[in-house]
């Protein structure tokens, strides 16, 4: 959520005030029997769209990069695990390859290392 919130217009000292009053929205609409649909909130769905929009651009910019450096046995264990992806956990061709492109980028930007 604080990745989200750092995409917002918001002050960092008004982000805690953003959650609150996002959690009493849902609240209210739970209470009356409505669905919660993030894309209700304008700061909220912009916030999430460049976050994805992010997020992608990194997967994108990791896979124009690997692609061309792979080697040959390197592309055949990927294929390997896309395929496993595929046969034994329900993944179509191009959500196995998403999840590979994911976490490349992840590995990519560092994001793996746990915070001690």
């Amino acid at each position: 959520m604080r990745s989200i919130e750092e995409k917002t217009d918001i002050p960092e000292s008004c982000r805690d005030d953003l959650r609150q009053e996002i959690m009493n929205y849902i609240g209210a609409q739970l209470l009356v029997g409505r669905k919660f649909e993030y894309n209700n909130d304008v700061r909220l769905l912009k916030a999430m769209e460049l976050k994805l929009f992010e997020a992608q651009r990194d997967a994108i910019i990791v896979q124009n990069h690997v692609s061309s450096v792979v080697d040959d046995e390197t592309q055949q264990k990927i294929d390997l695990v896309k395929q496993r992806r595929i046969k034994y956990l329900g993944y179509n061709g191009v959500s196995a390859t998403d999840v590979l492109n994911y976490v490349a980028s992840i590995f990519a930007r560092g994001d793996s290392k746990q915070d001690d």
